[in-house]
C-alpha cells in the first residue's frame, strides 16, 4: 500500500515478536518506507482515523467477529471504506483449513470431528487439538451479511466466489450457478471479498458532530 502512494501505512499483530521481526524487516529491506510504514500490537494502538481500514484472510479467525467489526469501525473516517476479504468459509469444500487431511470436500462436515482430531493427531503428534477448535469460527456468508448488518455499516460492494486463477474461476463460475439453489448456497460459497461504508444517515451525523 506504501508502494502505491499511501502517505501512512499501519499494519496490526497480537503478538509483540512478530511485530518486532516486522519492523526489524521493514528497516532491512524496506528502509526508504520506514517512514510511511509502521506495525503495532492492537494494544499499542491510539484512536487515530484511518482512510481505509483492511482485514485480509483473517474474519473467519476472529474469537468475536460481531464485536471485532465494531472495533475496526472505530478507526474508520466518516468517508472512509473498510475493506474485509477471507477464504475458505466453513460451509464450504474445504472450510476446515484441513485440506492437507483429505481432498475429500466437505469432509468436516461428513466425518465426526472425532476422526479428524485423530489424524491431526498422528500428523501432528504435539498439536493441541482443544487449542485448533477456536482456531476458526465457522464463518458463513449468511453471518457475515448479518454481522455487517447489525455493525451500522453497509456494503458498497460485495463480490463471492472470486479468483485470478483461470482453472479456479472456471470451478467457481459453475459453483455461482450451483449456490442458486437455496440449500447449497454456503455450501458452494467458497470466498468474500467486500467493501464496507457508513450508512448515509450515520455519515451525515458523525461529519456534522465532527464539523459542531
Amino acid at each position: 500500500m506504501a508502494q502505491k502512494g499511501a502517505r501512512k501505512v499501519l499494519g496490526i499483530e497480537i503478538d509483540r515478536e512478530y511485530v518486532a521481526y516486522a519492523n526489524s524487516r521493514l528497516k532491512n529491506d524496506y528502509g526508504e518506507l520506514s517512514e510511511i510504514v509502521e506495525f503495532k500490537v492492537d494494544e499499542d494502538l491510539e484512536k487515530d482515523k484511518f482512510d481505509v481500514v483492511i482485514s485480509k484472510d483473517c474474519f473467519e479467525h476472529y474469537d468475536d467477529p460481531e464485536n471485532f467489526i465494531l472495533t475496526m469501525k472505530e478507526y474508520l473516517k466518516p468517508d472512509g471504506i473498510m475493506v474485509i476479504g477471507f477464504s475458505p468459509l466453513w460451509k464450504s469444500p474445504y472450510g476446515s483449513h484441513t485440506s492437507y487431511l483429505t481432498p475429500l470436500p466437505w469432509a468436516h462436515l461428513i466425518f465426526p470431528k472425532s476422526m479428524f482430531d485423530d489424524e491431526l493427531k498422528r500428523l501432528i503428534p504435539t498439536i493441541d487439538v482443544c487449542a485448533l477448535e477456536n482456531y476458526l469460527n465457522k464463518m458463513t456468508l449468511r453471518r457475515y451479511r448479518d454481522i455487517v448488518r447489525r455493525s451500522g455499516l453497509e456494503f458498497r460492494s460485495l463480490r463471492v466466489n472470486v479468483s485470478t486463477r483461470i482453472l479456479t474461476r472456471i470451478v467457481l463460475s459453475l459453483f455461482n450457478i450451483v449456490r442458486l439453489i437455496p440449500f447449497l448456497h454456503d455450501y458452494f460459497t467458497v470466498n468474500v471479498y467486500s467493501i464496507l461504508q457508513y450508512s448515509n444517515a450515520e455519515r451525515a451525523f458523525l461529519v456534522g458532530a465532527r464539523e459542531y
